[in-house]
């Protein structure tokens, strides 16, 4: 009895810090050793975990920029082509309109820092540990669609999975 309920916390151990590492890669390998768990246990859930949220967010992305593309520009064109466009005072149209200045934002700016200065390689290394894991593959299947940065992105887990989980168990 005391063996299947110390398999069944385990378990559900393993399982918080995959679903956090899916999420927030940075905070699961202290949280596994918080919740003592070994080097190779910490080191295999955050690595599956990461990759697994990479995953998920990379194709969640492909398909939210394809549905984007595709509906927002016949929306968009609905508004400002109807013929009763006067009555809807909450649609600022200014906003639909191609010569808009752009406003950046603090986010903004850093973003399009991170892609113009570092590129893919810099969107790949800061992804798990600087930037999330969603945002950064959102950013990766925006920027740089293909095979290889899904790959690379779940290369770059697995190297900072064996790196946080190593500083941990030294330090």
């Amino acid at each position: 009895m005391t063996f299947i309920f110390f398999t069944v916390k385990l378990i559900f151990k393993l399982l918080e810090v995959l679903f956090l590492s899916s999420f927030k890669f940075l905070f699961a390998p202290p949280l596994a050793f918080k919740l003592g768990l070994t080097f190779f246990q910490t080191f295999l859930t955050t690595s599956v975990g990461g990759i697994l949220g990479v995953l998920f967010f990379y194709y969640l992305s492909e398909g939210l920029i394809v549905l984007w593309r595709k509906y927002f520009s016949t929306i968009a064109s609905w508004f400002i082509s109807h013929p009763n466009r006067r009555n809807f005072p909450y649609l600022h149209l200014g906003s639909l309109r191609r010569n808009k200045k752009k406003v950046f934002t603090f986010r903004n700016r850093t973003l399009a820092k991170i892609r113009t200065n570092y590129g893919l390689l810099g969107i790949i290394i800061l992804t798990p540990v600087v930037l999330s894991i969603p945002l950064g593959s959102f950013l990766a299947a925006r920027y740089y669609y293909s095979l290889k940065t899904l790959c690379f992105l779940g290369i770059s887990v697995f190297v900072w999975s064996i790196i946080l989980s190593s500083v941990l168990v030294f330090f």
